[in-house]
């Protein structure tokens, strides 16, 4: 009848509805960060998994030198679907430290907004670096400004490593042009510009425990491997932080994971990338 088909017209429309709903709070990637009441849980997770081992921080050209995007892409799909956490993911997918960097730069070139708007770059070339501090930073969401410590807590740590050929000036031209907008809101072709803009990241990053020197300081809650942070991640994601500094394959004896085969993870006709889980789970 006309009104069954009309009851059932509405039914689905509201079941697509709900599924889109569903689909928007899993999303991890491309969300408003101002919208935000925590720092996304990513983002730790990331910074966790490059902070597993001692070494991984040291990896060359860490941030400059892309990992593999088809590995990138899936990671990201995987993440904003909700079917497995970022640990299980680079488990299972055989994801490595340029991967995860890529990864972590992703989140912050698909924020709706970039992290850093041009009022606050501007306040912060302005009279001094650290002297329009709070009136900067007071532009800033609490969580924008958790998040803006925790990324220069990473960046000023990679900075120190010698062996990785990635120092401050080279982290801030990686980072820069997302974090301030370059390509959505300046020219980027005006290269002092750019130049000023990447002079502003390099020095956040060189006095990143200046700039975040109260309220704990700049590494309150960092996921340093051995730290409370760090177990805390673990915690939020099963457990599973030795996934992500290990990758080997777990022991028999280790508790069984919920999360999806490792084929399961791989899109249509890609090959499984060598040494990882999914490749062992097909040969």
């Amino acid at each position: 009848s006309a009104a069954a088909g009309t009851s059932a017209l509405v039914n689905a429309l509201e079941k697509a509805e709900a599924d889109m709903m569903h689909e928007e709070a899993l999303r991890v990637f491309g969300k408003d960060l101002d919208a935000a009441t925590t720092v996304p849980l990513v983002l730790i997770q990331t910074l966790a998994f490059l902070e597993a081992k001692p070494d991984q921080l040291a990896t060359e050209g860490i941030f400059r030198i892309p990992g593999n995007s088809e590995v990138v892409d899936n990671l990201r799909e995987q993440l904003d679907r909700g079917t497995v956490d970022l640990a299980d993911a680079c488990y299972l997918l055989g994801a490595q430290v340029p991967e995860i960097a890529t990864l972590l730069k992703l989140f912050f070139r698909e924020l709706p907004e970039p992290l850093l708007p041009s009022t606050f770059c501007n306040s912060m070339m302005i009279g001094g670096f650290t002297t329009n501090r709070p009136a900067a930073f007071s532009q800033l969401s609490a969580v924008k400004q958790e998040v803006l410590r925790l990324l220069m807590a990473c960046l000023s740590r990679v900075a120190k490593e010698d062996t990785n050929k990635m120092d401050s000036n080279n982290l801030a031209v990686c980072f820069a042009p997302t974090l301030c907008g370059l390509t959505e809101t300046s020219d980027v072709n005006d290269l002092s510009e750019v130049q000023r803009t990447i002079e502003l990241v390099k020095q956040m990053i060189d006095n990143a425990e200046v700039l975040f020197s109260s309220d704990g300081g700049l590494f309150k809650d960092y996921p340093i491997a051995g730290s409370a942070a760090a177990a805390a991640a673990a915690d939020a994601t099963g457990n599973l932080a030795a996934r992500a500094a290990d990758s080997s394959p777990a022991p028999d004896d280790e508790p069984t994971l919920a999360a999806p085969s490792a084929s399961a993870l791989l899109p249509p006709g890609m090959p499984p990338p060598p040494g990882s889980a999914a490749a062992a789970a097909a040969a």
